[in-house]
């Protein structure tokens, strides 16, 4: 599956937002989020895409991806939120708003 690098940066951007919803950034989760850099090759060019986004942006593009790039997405965003061993309630909020948006 190939992304855009919109759709890629956006991804890494929510990514980063479950990361840090619990204020406590776990080094499973940063060996997560580096994982997530490469499943999606991310490369250094794309991170200028990434200083443009913002939560609004991020889940305005994850929302209108095709369905198979959601489902990948909103798998990634469970494992995240589940890395560091427990699955805070902001972290649930955030993605069960996503889905309520049609995500």
């Amino acid at each position: 599956m190939e992304f855009t690098t919109i759709e890629k940066m956006a991804i890494i951007f929510f990514l980063g937002e479950i990361m840090e919803a619990d204020s406590i950034i776990d080094p499973r989760e940063v060996e997560f989020m580096d994982s997530m850099y490469e499943r999606l090759d991310v490369q250094e060019s794309d991170l200028d895409v990434l200083e443009m986004m913002d939560l609004e942006y991020s889940i305005r593009v994850i929302t209108g991806m095709e369905r198979d790039k959601i489902i990948f997405s909103k798998d990634a965003f469970e494992k995240m939120a589940l890395a560091d061993g427990y699955y805070h309630p902001l972290e649930k909020k955030m993605i069960d708003s996503l889905v309520s948006l049609g995500g």
